[in-house]
């Protein structure tokens, strides 16, 4: 499995020594951020299929689900 930018960011703050609130805080926004960057890479993933990128057979979401998600 592949990790999204996202992830490899919050594998580093993780790493730092945060208080319990700021943890707390940070789990929020990343899961936001994780959100966020799933409907961009499904989104860039089917206008790539929209374009005629013909090695593009499914939807986004599935490409995202399936290169990220394993």
């Amino acid at each position: 499995m592949k990790n999204t930018a996202v992830e490899m960011f919050a594998t580093k703050v993780m790493s730092l020594n945060i208080t319990p609130k700021q943890m707390h805080y940070f789990l929020e926004w990343f899961e936001q951020a994780k959100e966020m960057e799933e409907h961009q890479i499904a989104e860039a993933h089917t206008a790539g299929f929209l374009a005629g990128d013909n090695n593009v057979y499914r939807g986004g979401y599935f490409y995202y689900h399936v290169t990220y998600r394993k």
